[in-house]
């Protein structure tokens, strides 16, 4: 298990590095980094750990910065899966709304949980890197209950045909 997990990981920090130093690559692309990660991750949360995908089609071409999902998957991991017994399920879902590409996870959460100690590091360096590279026209909408957390990220939709 320690070795599979090694070669993943490895894989995952390969691909990283591949994508991370361009600006911008494919969705699927981008969902298939994040996957890798999710592979990682598996090891320590087993059966616990669900995906499910529903990925419009046609969002596929859009580009999007280089690890955007994985700080969103790390924390529906983190303050999510990792607190409930039986695990969860994760859910990405994107779609091209008018101009704009939707980006939304949701996941459940123990509404026992303990507070997070952390502030939000992960979700605000996403919101810092959209804000420099859209301005205005990108947002990070979160929302929360007891049972599940949503996280939406909204873009300009852009392929390498539309891209200025």
């Amino acid at each position: 298990g320690a070795r599979v997990m090694c070669l993943k990981l490895a894989d995952f920090l390969r691909r990283s590095l591949r994508f991370g130093a361009q600006e911008y690559i494919k969705l699927d692309e981008e969902i298939s980094l994040a996957m890798n990660f999710l592979d990682v991750e598996r090891t320590r949360f087993g059966s616990r750990l669900k995906v499910e995908q529903h990925i419009d089609e046609v969002t596929k071409q859009c580009l999007v910065p280089p690890l955007l999902l994985q700080p969103l998957f790390e924390n529906a991991l983190t303050h999510g899966i990792a607190h409930l017994i039986e695990g969860g399920t994760i859910c990405l879902q994107t779609e091209w709304r008018g101009s704009r590409l939707s980006v939304k996870l949701h996941n459940p959460c123990d509404p026992d949980r303990p507070k997070s100690r952390g502030n939000g590091l992960g979700l605000d360096n996403v919101r810092k890197r959209l804000r420099t590279l859209y301005g205005n026209d990108a947002r990070v909408d979160i929302k929360e209950d007891s049972r599940y957390f949503d996280v939406e990220v909204l873009i300009p939709a852009q392929t390498n045909s539309t891209f200025n």
